[in-house]
């Protein structure tokens, strides 16, 4: 998702079309859309704040201490897919971690899943199993 604009920029763009300039040349100029330039300056005729909204982010469905767990149970199972290791989640916690979930927690971690068989790809000398970190100079 890209950055929001800086409130410099906003300030920037309000006082140029209080100055008279057309909503499209501020736009051009600064390279924005008029729709966010109009929205600038609908915040500025309220008088309400320039500052974009916080981002909410995504709540962790697991604690420090699962992420451990997880770890644990994906070293433990190193041939297991993604699918089957949510189904072993599922079986342990209760809860069952979808795919993308698992890719996610996986990549914090630092684990990446390298299989070998018909189809696959073999890397850097990963035969089966997992590979954790980068272990390149």
């Amino acid at each position: 998702m890209p950055r929001a604009y800086s409130i410099d920029l906003r300030e920037r763009v309000i006082s140029k079309v209080k100055a008279g300039i057309t909503h499209r040349e501020v736009a051009e100029m600064f390279s924005i859309s008029v729709s966010t330039l109009e929205k600038y300056m609908s915040l500025d005729r309220k008088n309400l704040p320039l500052e974009g909204k916080k981002g909410t982010g995504r709540k962790l469905k697991l604690s420090a201490q699962h992420f451990l767990e997880l770890k644990e149970q994906v070293l433990s199972n190193a041939s297991a897919t993604l699918e089957e290791h949510g189904k072993l989640w599922k079986k342990s916690h209760g809860v069952l971690l979808s795919t993308s979930t698992l890719s996610r927690y996986l990549q914090k971690l630092g684990i990446t899943l390298k299989k070998s068989g018909p189809g696959s790809r073999k890397r850097r000398g990963v035969e089966r199993g997992v590979e954790v970190g980068d272990d390149r100079p």
